[in-house]
């Protein structure tokens, strides 16, 4: 970018100069990063593909999963303060994770991830979020698989989202919630049928 300002000086005014987009760029330098948006992260938990929200606190996650089958436990053990800096939070199949996200912003927790192969509403600076992890647990996806203390890594400068974890061996200890469609052919046969969007 060759940009520039260039100020011509009055008889009055201090000599002429000019600021040119690298000398503004230099200037930063030491300023906070800010920086928004999403990223595709692939890997052993989401082999088909995951969405990181890049306005997290870093680049890089490396800590123990915390793994949940429904937003409202995972919210009751952030308030009870049983979360702690380093913990991935694993919550398989919830669409819209606005409350657990800002169950999290109200802690004041920071250095945590969130993992869901749900779609995550909100968002938080002071964790990595990943949503829309892919296959899901319901379809056989390996977040399914994921137990309690696995190491989960989430690299987005790699966009690289893995786990130490070996899930081949792995039964998925996810179970379908009732859907309630009964009743519904129409709802029924969509539940049944439906696979990821990917």
């Amino acid at each position: 970018m060759n940009a520039q300002i260039k100020m011509t000086p009055t008889a009055t005014e201090a000599p002429s100069f000019e600021v040119t987009a690298a000398f503004m760029a230099a200037s930063l330098v030491g300023a906070q990063k800010v920086v928004s948006g999403f990223a595709i992260l692939h890997g052993s938990i989401a082999p088909v593909g995951g969405i990181l929200k890049l306005s997290g606190f870093g680049e890089r996650f490396e800590g123990q999963a915390r793994v949940f089958e429904d937003e409202m436990t995972a919210i009751a053990a952030v308030r009870a303060g049983e979360i702690a800096s380093g913990t991935a939070i694993i919550i398989r199949h919830k669409t819209d994770l606005r409350d657990i996200v800002d169950a999290i912003e109200h802690a004041g927790i920071t250095g945590i991830a969130l993992v869901s192969d749900g779609h995550i509403a909100g968002s938080t600076a002071n964790a990595m979020i990943v949503g829309n992890c892919a296959p899901a647990a319901q379809g056989g996806g390996n977040i399914g698989r994921l137990r309690d203390g696995d190491i989960i890594t989430i690299d987005a400068t790699s966009r690289r989202i893995e786990t130490t974890a070996d899930l081949s061996g792995r039964k998925s200890s996810f179970t379908a919630p009732a859907r309630g469609y009964q009743g519904h052919p129409a709802l029924e046969k969509y539940a049944r049928v439906m696979t990821a969007a990917s």
